[in-house]
C-alpha cells in the first residue's frame, strides 16, 4: 500500500500521564505510548482506549486515508494527594499543605541543622467526605528517627481538623532515614515504612482515609524542595504524571511519561516521579539504556545522597548506568529497590553498609504495595510507655533472630530435599548462595551462619 492511501493519526493534547492503544478490528494491538501518539495506520475500523490512572475511556474510530486528529479526553483522575485536575482535590486541604509547606520553609532557611523536611497528610478525598475520621490518628500513625524513636517537640505535632476530614503533621529534621510507623488496631504487628530527607527538600506523603482508615500502602509521596510545593500549575502536571506511573506500578504496568526528563526538571520540580519512572523504565522488555542514563544521572544530581537513587543505579546494573552507587544504610522508600540492594549485597557485599537499618529490617520485610515497609520486633512493639526505646530495633528481644530463622528454616528444607544433614548443607552453601536464596544482606548471613554452627557445636 502506497504511503499516500494511509491515515496519519495523531491524538492532540494528550496529558503526560495518559497510556494511549490502539487496536485493529480483531481487537489486535497495532500501537500504543503514553503521552503522544503519532502513527501510519491503513483504512479501517479501530478502537483507541485511554488510561490516566483510575480513569478510562474507550471509542471506536473510522480511519480513511489522509491525516485524521483525535483530541485526547481529559480526565480528572483520583490522587491522595489534593492537587488541582483530579477528582479528588479540596481546596481547604490544599491550603493546609501549603502552609506546612511554608513554615518548614522558614525553619530550614533559620540556619540550624533542619535543613529538610516532612509533611504526612491522612484525608477524606472529595467524594469519600462522610467517611468517618479517626480521632486517634496520632496513636495510629507517627514519624520516627532512624534509631525507630518517634519524634516528637513543640513543632512535631498532628494538626487535626476530623470534621473536614483532613489532618497533616509537618517538621523541618535534618536529612537522613526516617519512617512512618503505622500502629494499627487489631492488627497482630506494628509496621513502618522508610522515609527518606535530603538536604533541601521536603518529603510528603497523602494517606487516603477509607472504610477501613488510613492506608498507608495506597500513598502518594512527593519530593518538593522545601517551602515550595504546589497543587496547581506544573505541580498538579507532574503530580497527576505521578499517579499514572503509580498505578501501572501496582498493577505491573511500565508507564513511563514521553517527557519523563522535561518533568523531572519543570519549573516545581517532584524527583519521586523521576525515581517511580526509572523504576517503571526497568519493567519495559527492553529498556532504553540511553534513557535510564540519563533520568538516573539526573536524579543523582538531584538527590545525591537517596538510597532509593543508589537502588535504581543498582538495578539498571553498570550496564546501563556507569556511575558507582553509594552503598546503602537506609532502606530505599521504593520495595523494588530495597531488594535490588539486598541482591546486588549477596554478590558486592560493600552495596550494603552493614549493622546499618538497611541490614536490620531486611529480615522483618512486609509485603505491603510499592513501599518498603517492615514489622518491630515483638518485644518493641509491646514496649508503648514512651521514651526514646520505643521501636527500636533489638536482634536479642526474639527467641532466634528472624534472619537467622530464615537461614535455618532454609538449611533444613534443603537437608529434606537432599535427603542430608543440614550439617551438610551448611558446610557446602556459601555466603552468596545462601543470601541469595534466603534474600538476605550477607553480613546476616554470616551472624546467621556463626550462630547456627555454635548452636550446632
Amino acid at each position: 500500500m502506497s504511503t499516500s492511501e494511509l491515515s496519519r493519526l495523531t491524538i492532540r493534547n494528550p496529558s503526560p500521564g495518559l497510556e494511549i492503544e490502539l487496536l485493529d478490528s480483531n481487537f489486535a494491538s497495532v500501537a500504543s505510548s503514553v503521552g503522544a501518539l503519532d502513527v501510519s495506520v491503513e483504512p479501517g475500523i479501530y478502537e483507541l482506549r485511554f488510561r490516566e490512572g483510575s480513569e478510562r475511556e474507550e471509542r471506536l474510530l473510522k480511519v480513511e486515508a489522509g491525516p485524521l486528529v483525535v483530541d485526547a479526553p481529559q480526565f480528572e483522575p483520583a490522587s491522595p494527594a489534593p492537587v488541582e485536575r483530579t477528582s479528588t482535590t479540596h481546596e481547604y486541604h490544599q491550603s493546609a499543605v501549603v502552609d506546612a509547606s511554608h513554615r518548614i520553609g522558614i525553619e530550614c532557611a533559620a540556619g540550624g541543622p533542619a535543613t529538610g523536611g516532612i509533611i504526612v497528610m491522612v484525608r477524606n478525598v472529595a467524594g469519600q467526605d462522610d467517611l468517618p475520621f479517626p480521632a486517634d490518628l496520632p496513636s495510629r500513625i507517627s514519624v520516627t528517627d532512624s534509631n525507630f524513636a518517634p519524634l516528637v517537640g513543640p513543632n512535631m505535632q498532628w494538626q487535626l481538623e476530623p470534621g473536614a476530614g483532613w489532618a497533616v503533621w509537618g517538621a523541618a529534621v535534618t536529612p537522613g532515614g526516617y519512617s512512618l510507623r503505622l500502629d494499627v488496631p487489631d492488627q497482630p504487628e506494628v509496621l513502618h515504612q522508610a522515609l527518606w530527607v535530603e538536604q533541601g527538600w521536603q518529603t510528603m506523603v497523602f494517606i487516603p482515609n477509607t472504610a477501613d482508615g488510613p492506608i498507608a500502602e495506597l500513598a502518594t509521596i512527593h519530593i518538593a524542595r522545601v517551602g515550595e510545593w504546589v497543587p496547581w500549575d506544573d505541580g498538579s502536571g507532574t503530580a497527576i504524571a505521578l499517579e499514572s506511573v503509580l498505578a501501572g506500578l501496582r498493577d505491573g504496568r511500565p508507564v513511563v511519561p514521553s517527557d519523563l526528563d522535561q518533568l523531572l526538571y519543570a519549573k516545581f520540580v517532584n524527583p519521586f516521579l523521576g525515581i517511580a519512572g526509572a523504576h517503571a523504565l526497568l519493567l519495559e522488555s527492553h529498556p532504553s539504556a540511553k534513557r535510564l542514563k540519563t533520568v538516573i544521572g539526573n536524579l543523582q544530581q538531584l538527590l545525591p545522597e537517596s538510597p532509593d537513587v543508589a537502588a535504581l543505579a543498582l538495578r539498571a546494573g553498570p550496564d546501563r548506568v556507569d556511575v558507582k552507587p553509594k552503598p546503602v544504610a537506609w532502606p530505599p522508600m521504593f520495595y523494588a529497590g530495597y531488594r535490588a540492594v539486598i541482591r546486588a549485597d549477596a554478590t558486592n557485599p560493600h552495596a550494603l553498609v552493614d549493622n546499618s537499618p538497611a541490614e536490620d529490617v531486611a529480615a522483618r520485610l512486609r509485603i505491603a504495595g510499592l513501599f518498603t515497609t517492615w514489622a518491630e520486633p515483638k518485644a518493641a512493639a509491646a514496649s508503648r510507655s514512651g521514651g526514646p526505646a520505643i521501636g527500636a530495633i533489638d536482634p536479642t528481644a526474639d527467641p532466634l533472630d528472624p534472619a537467622t530463622e530464615r537461614v535455618d528454616a532454609y538449611i533444613q528444607s534443603a537437608a529434606r530435599v537432599q535427603q542430608t544433614s543440614p550439617e551438610v548443607i551448611l558446610r557446602k552453601r556459601s555466603v552468596t548462595q545462601l543470601a541469595l536464596a534466603t534474600g538476605l544482606p550477607s553480613a546476616s548471613v554470616r551472624t546467621a551462619v556463626h550462630e547456627l554452627e555454635e548452636r550446632d557445636a
